[in-house]
């Protein structure tokens, strides 16, 4: 008797170290991985940098998120790379820096938990700033023995942000080398008036 009595305290107890008492179901369910990212976003701040946002998974707190994976495609063509394999952070921000001009960059970001990698967020792209392109039909008037009226189309391409002003060289007597005018009109007007010559 003493033997049963024995056996039948040990299992209660084991059962009490298994299952303590106010311990819920839930808590006793297993974690998975994460929800994928949501909303991300790419863009180009500069020629050489891209900054990427993105919205932390659905449920991401209760599924331990802990890092993020970023990937990367440079020229938006072929396979995707690792860019970062884990940025040990909940941040839901990331700044690719000392990338080339002008490519077309595509990212796509995964949440990380204890368990593992999650399925990718959207796919989104920039492209890296450049110089803008030349402009066009320039013209040079005469008005008067001292002014000369300058004229010309805006550049087609800006490089990816706005154009904020445009240099002007000048080649006195039309011979030897040119020599800056003005080395920045600091607005976007495609005319100029050259004086005191």
């Amino acid at each position: 008797m003493k033997t049963t009595a024995l056996a039948l305290a040990l299992i209660l107890l084991a059962g009490t170290l298994v299952v303590p008492l106010g311990f819920s179901q839930a808590q006793a369910s297993e974690l998975t991985v994460p929800n994928p990212p949501r909303n991300l976003n790419a863009t180009a701040v500069s020629s050489t940098q891209i900054n990427l946002s993105w919205t932390a998974p659905i449920n991401s707190t209760a599924d331990q998120v802990n890092g993020y994976k970023i990937e990367i495609r440079p020229f938006c063509l072929g396979s995707f790379s690792v860019l970062v394999a884990n940025t040990t952070t909940t941040s839901t921000s990331y700044s690719n820096t000392g990338l080339a001009e002008g490519i077309c960059y595509e990212y796509k970001v995964s949440a990380i938990n204890p368990v593992g990698i999650g399925s990718p967020s959207n796919i989104d792209s920039a492209t890296t700033w450049t110089v803008p392109s030349a402009p066009t039909s320039l013209t040079a008037i005469p008005v008067s023995q001292s002014q000369i009226n300058l004229n010309w189309t805006a550049s087609s391409n800006t490089g990816g942000t706005p154009l904020t002003g445009y240099k002007i060289e000048r080649r006195d007597s039309c011979a030897g080398s040119f020599s800056t005018l003005v080395a920045n009109t600091g607005n976007t007007s495609t005319t100029y008036s050259n004086t005191g010559l």
